[in-house]
């Protein structure tokens, strides 16, 4: 791949009125897979509407080094004709695109039956209907805004699974936008992070390390003299009745919970927190999902 940028905003803003789709962004890169990822509302689908061309910019630039023919793009709410069936629609799909790249029958895979028209499909089926087209012809872009909507959690994962094997398999770019961690953690080599229209801050991802360890314990009286005898680094949370210990990873910690296992002690949560959650947790406050 080529060295140069293959998107870059300088000074980048969208407004609409006295709101800000997206505020002063400036930002290149070059990696194979980029992810955007904020709430509902943190300028994700605006941004992708501006690298497009299908908005312009109120100030700034924007420019994405890809011919429009080469790339595929799954909109947050994807617009099908609803009148065809999906036989047609995967007729529609090659005449556009292209033979499928990988020996793989799609439809099958997503359950769709060739005689169904696409009007009657539930928002789940009409997601994996506009999902199909990123596996035909030979793109050198996938852009996908809120790919799992709608999709149930079986369904979510084994096509994001699809999709990984497919952008692994044919070397195509990837941008993701999504509010979902997960699938950050499963894509992207850097990450994007947006609030507000406004780039919170861009880190890589795909080598991202765990930050410090969130756990509770059965006896905490026990883990804190044991945490005391190892000298590692950590704070205490209190919580709904129980205490968060937050420890640094190091390897006297896992030597510790051996020794809290083998005294009869039993660790009740272990959640691994990396640069990605602990952002969240410490400055964006977002609600789960």
């Amino acid at each position: 791949m080529s060295k140069e940028p293959f998107f870059v905003c300088k000074n980048l803003s969208k407004s609409y009125g006295n709101h800000y789709g997206v505020k002063n962004m400036t930002f290149s890169t070059n990696v194979e897979s980029l992810g955007f990822l904020g709430p509902n509302g943190s300028g994700k689908t605006t941004l992708i509407r501006l690298m497009l061309g299908l908005i312009s910019p109120s100030e700034g630039s924007i420019s994405l080094n890809v011919e429009p023919e080469e790339i595929r793009v799954v909109s947050e709410k994807p617009v099908l004709p609803l009148e065809m069936t999906i036989d047609e629609w995967v007729d529609t799909i090659e005449d556009w695109h292209g033979k499928l790249v990988q020996n793989i029958d799609i439809q099958a895979n997503f359950g769709l039956e060739g005689h169904w028209k696409i009007k009657n499909l539930s928002a789940g089926q009409n997601r994996k209907a506009a999902l199909m087209t990123t596996f035909y012809g030979k793109s050198k872009l996938i852009i996908l805004d809120e790919p799992t909507n709608f999709l149930d959690i079986i369904s979510r994962e084994y096509i994001l699974e699809l999709i990984k094997e497919h952008v692994e398999t044919t070397g195509t770019r990837l941008i993701i936008a999504t509010h979902r961690i997960e699938e950050i953690r499963l894509f992207a080599h850097q990450t994007i992070m947006m609030r507000e229209g406004q780039l919170l801050r861009a880190i890589d991802t795909y080598y991202s390390v765990p930050k410090y360890y969130s756990l509770q314990v059965d006896d905490e009286d026990k883990f804190v003299e044991l945490l005391t005898d190892y000298k590692l680094d950590f704070t205490i949370i209190e919580g709904y009745g129980k205490l968060n210990f937050r420890i640094r990873p190091s390897s006297g910690f896992w030597h510790l919970l051996s020794k809290y296992a083998k005294d009869g002690g039993s660790v009740v949560s272990l959640v691994e927190i990396d640069e990605i959650r602990e952002i969240i947790e410490e400055e964006l406050q977002w609600s789960k999902k």
